[in-house]
């Protein structure tokens, strides 16, 4: 069965935000633990001494590839 292009495309797009809802609504608690350290270490200029703040920063940097895919298209 052919699926036109622009359905397809929706459907895609609709699979893939609700994967992040999924993932955002399971990892809630910890993603506001992220955030919050991310934050204390940026003010005070020490992000990488806290585990949590640290896998924020590296949630960050391997988002880059796909912020920078996203941008170029």
């Amino acid at each position: 069965m052919d699926i036109p292009a622009d359905i397809e495309f929706v459907f895609d797009v609709l699979v893939q935000v609700a994967t992040l809802v999924a993932v955002i609504a399971y990892f809630w608690k910890d993603l506001i633990q992220i955030v919050k350290a991310v934050i204390e270490g940026l003010l005070k200029r020490d992000l990488m001494k806290d585990p949590q703040s640290r896998l924020g920063v590296y949630i960050v940097i391997a988002s880059l590839p796909a912020g920078i895919n996203w941008i170029g298209k």
